[in-house]
């Protein structure tokens, strides 16, 4: 099964997650996975994505034990298990308002509280962490990925004002959309309010994009003291940049799928499979997905070339920090304290981006 998955606390058992990253998107995620997945009090899964509460083809209809046992291939032996998924800050699908062609429509309306409360319901002590960027920087960073990806071809100000409107803002609330998510990706008051109404404020631990670049072993500490684990691990890969800038490949980005699929039509290779015990079936599978998370790293040809804005750019840019004001004034109020980006000073957020471990990060 390919899958991208979970987590949450130190108080759970063998049947629970004790702690989620929850996002957000083009953040820090994969570079809080690397970090963390070096302490051995924590066990992570070996591919970062495996998402379950946000994704219909698994909440509800694969057994959660099954679950657990697909993300973590292992046994706990005492640590802390923890997902790292960007995708618990994003929309859902409110099943019941959408249309019968899955895509919505702009009068479905969104449920800010449907993917908190999932998680609220199997894991109530589950301790979150989110990691914030400024969301403008975000956005564009977003866009320049998908365009790379061929998944976009309007012009920045262009797709921000189709964005914008409010019968695809609507959309884009209810339903993730690779490339109508620039906007509603960012509005992290909204997000985030399901969680903190849910969740108990010393459950919930946020970072900032830009302090992990700055200075990632205080970022670390700080979860270290959240999570309750020995607060002297420093990782080898510690600074370490990971997914900066979007990406061109080396080699066919779908190689180790491509050999799996092969393997699998094969009658050897499949009588083989069968005749394995589940512990060797699940251990295999651990080890693919290592290798293939690996390898999906190691294929990455990043380009981090910038240029100064252009005034097209330059314009969707402002268009979106006026949109993200008022979700700015939400956010101060769910953490009691402006975020980072609050005081901007100006500075364009992809100007200068090759060097701003801030403004390139995933």
């Amino acid at each position: 099964m390919d899958m991208a998955i979970p987590s949450g606390t130190a108080e759970a058992g063998d049947d629970a997650i004790d702690f989620l990253v929850i996002g957000a998107m083009k953040a820090g995620t994969t570079s809080l996975f690397e970090y963390l997945r070096g302490h051995p009090e924590i066990d992570l899964p070996p591919d970062k994505e495996v998402p379950y509460f946000n994704d219909d083809r698994f909440y509800g209809k694969l057994a959660w034990d099954e679950y657990l046992g697909l993300a973590f291939p292992t046994p706990k032996r005492g640590r802390l298990s923890g997902t790292v998924t960007p995708l618990y800050m994003s929309p859902i699908a409110c099943i019941s308002e959408a249309d019968a062609d899955g895509k919505g429509s702009a009068s479905a309306g969104y449920d800010n509280y449907a993917l908190p409360r999932r998680i609220h319901e199997q894991l109530p002590s589950a301790r979150l962490i989110a990691i914030l960027r400024d969301p403008v920087e975000r956005a564009y960073s977003h866009y320049v990925e998908e365009t790379r990806r061929s998944g976009e071809s309007r012009p920045f100000a262009t797709a921000v004002d189709d964005l914008l409107q409010p019968d695809t803002l609507a959309r884009s609330r209810s339903h993730l959309m690779p490339a109508g998510g620039y906007v509603v990706l960012g509005e992290y008051g909204r997000l985030l309010e399901g969680y903190y109404d849910l969740f108990p404020r010393e459950r919930i631990l946020v970072l900032f994009t830009r302090d992990l670049a700055r200075e990632p072993l205080d970022v670390l500490r700080r979860i270290y003291d959240f999570l309750g684990v020995a607060p002297d691990v420093e990782p080898p890969n510690l600074g370490k940049r990971y997914n900066v800038g979007a990406p061109k490949f080396k080699v066919r980005p779908r190689l180790p799928a491509t050999v799996v699929e092969k393997a699998s039509a094969n009658p050897v290779a499949r009588a083989v499979w069968h005749s394995l015990s589940t512990d060797r079936k699940s251990a295999i599978l651990g080890a693919y997905r290592r290798f293939n998370y690996r390898f999906r790293d190691w294929n990455r040809r990043i380009d981090t070339s910038a240029e100064s804005p252009s005034a097209e750019v330059s314009a969707g840019l402002e268009r979106l920090r006026s949109h993200y004001a008022e979700e700015r004034e939400l956010l101060e109020k769910l953490l009691g304290y402006s975020p980072p980006w609050e005081t901007g000073n100006g500075a364009s957020p992809v100007s200068g981006a090759a060097g701003d471990p801030e403004a390139v990060r995933k």
